[in-house]
């Protein structure tokens, strides 16, 4: 119900509308509905690429399923090893979405990243946006989003899920 929930929210006003952004009383809840919708969204667009993964793959319901219980929904293959056999599936059995659609490869390559930030990072709290704390070879460092940033991230992510549809809309049916 809350996933539900989030995406309609988010759908209708978006992370960029300062009308919307205002009704949360604190940073605190509005890091918590970005951070909410990156990570959803993010979950989905992965699970659209098991999809797709699995009935390339396979050609059967049975078969996919096997597959999607035994790999691919399990923590033995990481986001990263879906994105590259997915890549991989689409140059060769969807050239012509490939050719039609070079952003595709840049858009899933750049979202992986922002994913893991938002899943695996502290936030500051003291900072005016949202900002996460990222320690590289033990140095403190941030990763900050303002609205502009997040209002870029969520159109990929959107982009990305139309694109991903469009490629199931395109994958024949499984027997």
């Amino acid at each position: 119900m809350g996933q539900i929930y989030l995406k309609i929210v988010i759908t209708l006003f978006g992370l960029n509308n300062s009308y919307f952004m205002a009704l949360f009383r604190n940073q605190h809840e509005k890091r918590l509905l970005m951070t909410g919708y990156v990570i959803f969204a993010t979950v989905e667009i992965e699970r659209k690429m098991d999809k797709l993964i699995a009935e390339f793959v396979c050609g059967s319901i049975e078969k996919a399923d096997i597959l999607k219980q035994g790999l691919l929904f399990t923590e033995r293959i990481t986001f990263d090893a879906k994105k590259d056999l997915l890549l991989l599936i689409i140059k060769k059995g969807y050239s012509k979405f490939y050719k039609d659609h070079p952003e595709f490869t840049k858009l899933l390559s750049t979202i992986a990243p922002h994913r893991n930030i938002f899943a695996h990072l502290e936030t500051e709290e003291t900072a005016p946006e949202l900002s996460f704390k990222k320690y590289v070879k033990g140095e403190l460092t941030f990763r900050d989003y303002n609205m502009d940033k997040l209002a870029f991230l969520e159109n990929d992510i959107n982009t990305l899920s139309s694109l991903m549809d469009e490629l199931i809309r395109e994958t024949p049916p499984l027997s």
